[in-house]
């Protein structure tokens, strides 16, 4: 089996028949990005940032669970902990061999800065009942995954990059909402894409987005999706 983000990024002969106009529907996303902070000026090296990034969601992460989003995390306690629970889920989703690596004075500030962004990103929108981390059964060749964060009928995935949004990202969502119908769920309705090291978001409606880029309605979408992974998994589990 495989996670979601590798399904995302390969297969791609699937992705191209079953989502051909995913590359302009990205093009227009990225040109509707709205502000919603200041960004998050990178001193980092570039071998840290995907690290920084982690860090800084797993600060925001523990104090969201907290059921506190009146108030600013408090950005100093158990950073030990939290970098090495960001370390492990790091090298958990990572597709190539990464190295381990101690974040400096400074890196942690930048991680902090990324936090202190989600932090506001929510406390404006005034988003209810977030959801950290929501669950996915795995179905076919995909093994079961988590989102970022959920809030009713609105996934949030958080981007904290200096690129915009890519083909990929667009996907892995899809990919989201394939597993839960896979289960019989309602899907989420809506998807945000959150980039706090840019200070950006954008959202979109998930029908919309399934005609955008296929052209057919998201329970056809879906459907396809999900017959194609379980049409896999009986190949493959067949030649063993």
């Amino acid at each position: 089996m495989i996670s979601e983000r590798r399904f995302a990024s390969t297969h791609i002969a699937f992705w191209n028949a079953i989502t051909p106009m995913c590359e302009r529907f990205v093009r227009l996303l990225n040109l509707q990005a709205i502000r919603f902070a200041y960004a998050v000026e990178a001193v980092s090296e570039p071998t840290s940032r995907a690290l920084i990034a982690e860090v800084g969601f797993e600060i925001f992460a523990r104090h969201l669970e907290q059921g506190d989003i009146k108030h600013s995390p408090p950005l100093g306690e158990d950073i030990e902990a939290i970098e090495a629970s960001a370390t492990t889920r790091l090298f958990r989703h990572a597709s190539a061999e990464l190295e381990r690596q101690n974040l400096t004075d400074t890196d942690l500030q930048e991680a902090k800065s990324i936090a202190w962004s989600l932090w506001s990103y929510f406390l404006t929108n005034q988003t209810p009942s977030v959801e950290i981390r929501p669950q996915f059964r795995g179905c076919g060749i995909i093994s079961a995954c988590e989102g970022d964060i959920a809030a009713e009928d609105t996934l949030f995935e958080v981007k904290s990059v200096r690129r915009g949004l890519g083909v990929a990202d667009i996907r892995q969502v899809i990919t989201y909402l394939a597993l839960q119908y896979s289960e019989g769920k309602p899907h989420f309705k809506r998807v945000a894409f959150i980039n706090p090291r840019r200070g950006i978001t954008v959202e979109f409606d998930v029908s919309e987005m399934s005609n955008e880029v296929s052209g057919i309605d998201i329970y056809d979408l879906l459907d396809d999706i999900v017959k194609y992974i379980s049409d896999l998994a009986s190949a493959l589990s067949g030649r063993q």
